[in-house]
Order: structure tokens, then C-alpha cells, then sequence
């Protein structure tokens, strides 16, 4: 089991980065095509309507771990939990896109205060076709939670990969022929479209079509199903609050051009996110399949979760730190000029949440939603109290303060706490599972960047060929030190049981 949670990692990983280079390209054409105001606006809508994540309820990942763990749910049959969720993501997808639609025709009936520079581009259709779009996405990342549990992470990947293209492909030929931005939103509704029927017809063909029946639901799973949600809900508030919260405020106090910087760090920050999650999502069916195992046991899958990402994000924290101002450059040419400082700020807030992701996948595993809300209630409450106050004070910068500050306090102090207690492990075991693998990493990182400037200095290789070539062996030397994690733990796992 532990080498196909690695190989499906690893999967996630490498598909993930390969999504990135080519989003970061097309981030690039659009911000040019667009504009910043136009841009700035694209962004504050598609951050508006991410707010569809906060109606998710935790239901994709309690089907995961329903999915992988039949039993335990509380006299509820499996069959009929996993259908009520399904029936209420898709009740919540039609209110949402329907409120949408309505807001956004109010808004534009009464209000033009806010409009497209570029002509002939209408917000109202814009708005409606990008609703449609996350519509669709929530659905579709619902049905991806069965195929998740069942550890398809081959088909997973391929799909989002050749959605990424085709999107990419035809964004491109739009810009090329100055297309409208309505098309641009129509393609992210098709390529959504088209990555829904994927999933949708492949799960049909594995098994979910066994556990989906209309005659299966109950008010008995509903109550089950609620009773987890609403504690979940303050989860999604606080993760919808820190992807967005910044190019929001910042659109709101400063106007939508002080918003692209906060794409721009947004976009980067992406990195962290999407890969963290991907472990995450496997980590939850994983964590269910163990949890009435051993305490010894459970203890020490808990740890090598935590010795991965904790390298992963070390390896990510130190990148941004080194080379983030030429890669910027590169990138986009010109930026603005906090955008530098804003992105080391929040890289190292992201850092300490996302080596600590395994933490939420343990707590959903041993159905602890009661602290998982203390700590998003936590988190969302010091981030929507410090950031108008310090936005106030010290500009678009503070934005990047507020969340370091809200990061700080709840997952280097509160959260080690809450899971030290959980798990009956001593602090000091749990900062050291944190420390370790980052200082490895940080001394693999200064070894491998001297060897490299080493290398450009007495070759003269181009920068972004050295770049890659390292990039590529600090990866393969951290996967490698992950990998060796695992075998051990595994050859320790097997002792415990003899």
C-alpha cells in the first residue's frame, strides 16, 4: 500500500509541475492580452465564484473515506451515504450556478461601476459562462473523490493533463486571433465540460454505478452526512479565505489592477497548493483504510507523511527564496514591485501550512470535524481581522503580512499542539518531524546551488539550462530521501507486527 501511495504521489507530482510550466505561459499571454485592469477584474470574478468550494462541506473527501472504509459509519449503509452526498453536490451546484446568474444580472441592471475596457466583452456573459465553468469543476472534483479512493491515479492524471492542453491550445489560437473574452470563458467551459464526462464515464465503468441508487437515500445518512459537514464548512471558509482573500481586499481598497499582483504570487503559491493537495487527497482513503490499526502503527504512518511533505515544501520555500526574482523576470519581464517581497512572505506562511497538510487527512480519518473547525475558525478569524487593519497601514504589502501572521500563530503553535495531543506525541517529536527533513533539505539545496554556480561560472552555461538541470536533481534527491523514508518505515511497520 505504501508504494502505491508513492507511486501515486509521485504521479500527482510530476503531472502537477508539467500543468504548472504550461498555466504559467498561458498566465503570461492572457496578463498581456488583457491588460491589467482587464485582468485584474478576470481575477477578482474568478475569485468571487471559487466561493462555490465553501458549499464542497468536506463531502468529496468523506466519500473518499467512505469509499475506502465501509464500515463505522453509524448504521449507515455505505451506498446510501455515498448517494446523498452526491445528490447534495449536485443541489448545491444548480443553487449556486443559478445565484450567480441572478447576482451577476442585478449587479450589471444597476451597477457599471465595475466593466471590461477591452469592447464587446459583456460582464454579465462573462460572469454566467465562468459560473458555469466552476459549476462544473465542483462536480466533476466529486466524482474525482470515488477514483481517488480507488487509487486511479493514473487515468486522474491523464485527463487533467490533456484538459490542461486542449484549454491552453485554444486560449492561445483566441489570443492569436483577438477573439473576445467571452470566448476565452467559453473554452474554460468546455474544457470543464469535457474533463466532467472523462471522469464521469470512466467511474461508471469502475464500480461507482454499484454504489449510486436514488431508492438508497435516507434522512438517516443525510443527518450523517450534515452532522460532518457543517463543522467541515469553517475548513473550506478558511482555505477559500487564504487562495483569495488577498486579491479580493485588495481589488475592493485599491482597485482591480492592485489585484494582478496577487494573482501574479496567487499563481506561484499554486505550486504549493496543488501538489500538497494531491498528496492530501491520497493521504485521507490511505489514513481510513489504517485507523483502527495500532496506535504504534497509525503513529508512524503519520509521521513519514509528514518527513514527505515536510521536504516538498522546504524544497519549494527555498526555491522562491533563490531564484524568484530571475524567474519572475523571466517570466513575465515586468511586474510590480512588491510582488518579490509579497511572494517570500507568503511562501514561507504556505510552508508551514502545507508540511503540515497530512495533519487534516489524520483528523478526517478518525472523524475529528470539531477540531478541524477550531482550527479553520482560527485561521479565517485573525486573517479577516489583521488584513484591512494592515492593509490600511502598510499598502497591498499588507495582505502578505496578515496571512504570514494568521499562518504563524495557528499552524506553528496551535495545530503541532492539537495533533501532539491527538496522537499522544510529545511536542518535540512532532516539531522534530517539521525541522528534520527541512534542514536535510536545505543543506541537499546549498550543496546542489553551489555545485551549480560553480558550473555556470566555469562553463558558462546558459542560467536556465543550469536552472532546470538543478531543479531536476534536487527533486530526484528529495524523492530519493522520500522514497528511503518509506522502505524504512515499511521494514519497521513489519516488525512492530511480528
Amino acid at each position: 500500500m505504501l508504494a502505491k501511495l508513492f507511486n501515486g504521489a509521485l504521479l500527482n507530482i510530476l503531472n502537477i509541475l508539467i500543468q504548472l510550466v504550461l498555466g504559467l505561459y498561458l498566465f503570461r499571454e492572457m496578463l498581456i492580452y488583457f491588460g491589467a485592469q482587464d485582468f485584474g477584474l478576470w481575477s477578482m470574478m474568478m475569485a468571487m465564484l471559487a466561493h462555490i468550494a465553501l458549499f464542497e462541506f468536506g463531502l468529496g473527501g468523506l466519500i473518499s473515506r467512505v469509499v475506502s472504509q465501509s464500515n463505522d459509519l453509524d448504521g449507515v449503509s455505505q451506498k446510501s451515504v455515498v448517494t446523498t452526498c452526491y445528490v447534495m453536490i449536485c443541489s448545491v451546484s444548480a443553487l449556486f450556478f443559478i445565484s450567480s446568474v441572478l447576482g451577476a444580472s442585478l449587479y450589471t441592471s444597476s451597477n457599471q461601476a465595475l466593466s471590461f475596457e477591452m469592447k464587446d466583452n459583456s460582464l454579465f456573459y462573462v460572469c454566467l459562462l465562468l459560473s458555469l465553468n466552476f459549476t462544473l469543476n465542483f462536480i466533476s472534483g466529486a466524482i474525482q473523490a470515488f477514483l481517488i479512493a480507488k487509487f486511479h491515479m493514473r487515468f486522474i492524471n491523464a485527463v487533467r493533463l490533456m484538459t490542461n492542453i486542449m484549454r491552453m491550445i485554444a486560449v492561445l489560437t483566441s489570443i492569436h486571433y483577438e477573439l473576445s473574452l467571452e470566448m476565452i470563458a467559453v473554452i474554460f467551459v468546455c474544457s470543464a465540460l469535457f474533463e466532467l464526462l472523462c471522469r464521469a464515464i470512466y467511474s461508471y465503468e469502475n464500480g461507482i454505478r454499484e454504489l449510486l441508487s436514488l431508492e438508497s437515500l435516507s434522512k438517516k445518512a443525510a443527518i450523517y452526512i450534515s452532522h460532518r459537514a457543517s463543522r467541515y464548512f469553517f475548513m473550506q471558509m478558511a482555505f477559500y479565505v487564504r487562495n483569495n482573500s488577498a486579491v479580493l481586499f485588495s481589488g475592493a481598497l485599491l482597485g482591480p489592477s492592485a489585484a494582478v499582483t496577487w494573482r501574479i504570487v496567487g499563481r506561484l503559491m499554486e505550486i504549493y497548493v496543488e501538489i500538497t493537495s494531491s498528496i492530501n487527497y491520497l493521504l485521507t482513503p490511505y489514513f481510513s483504510r489504517f485507523i483502527h490499526q495500532r496506535q504504534q502503527e497509525v503513529i508512524l504512518k503519520f509521521k513519514v507523511s509528514l518527513l514527505v511533505t515536510s521536504s516538498i515544501s522546504a524544497l519549494i520555500l527555498f526555491n522562491i527564496f533563490q531564484h524568484s526574482e530571475w524567474f519572475l523576470g523571466v517570466w513575465l519581464g515586468e511586474y510590480p514591485p512588491i510582488t518579490i517581497e509579497s511572494l517570500q512572505l507568503l511562501a514561507i506562511g504556505f510552508c508551514l501550512v502545507n508540511m503540515q497538510g497530512p495533519c487534516t487527512s489524520m483528523l478526517i480519518a478518525k472523524d475529528k470535524y470539531q477540531i478541524m473547525s477550531y482550527i479553520s475558525i482560527g485561521e479565517l478569524v485573525l486573517t479577516l481581522v489583521l488584513m484591512p487593519i494592515l492593509m490600511n497601514l502598510y499598502g497591498n504589502i499588507g495582505a502578505a503580512y496578515a496571512l504570514l501572521c494568521a499562518h504563524t500563530v495557528i499552524w506553528a503553535m496551535y495545530v503541532p499542539w492539537i495533533m501532539a495531543k491527538q496522537l499522544s506525541l510529545s511536542l518535540s517529536s512532532y516539531y522534530l518531524c517539521l525541522a528534520a527533513p527541512t534542514l536535510l533539505v536545505w543543506l541537499v539545496f546549498q550543496a546542489f546551488d553551489l555545485c551549480s554556480n560553480w558550473l555556470l561560472s566555469a562553463t558558462h552555461v546558459p542560467y536556465i539550462v543550469n536552472f532546470i538541470a538543478l531543479e531536476i536533481t534536487l527533486v530526484v534527491a528529495v524523492l530519493v530521501i522520500a522514497y528511503r523514508v518509506l522502505v524504512s518505515s515499511t521494514q519497521e511497520m513489519r516488525q512492530i507486527e511480528s
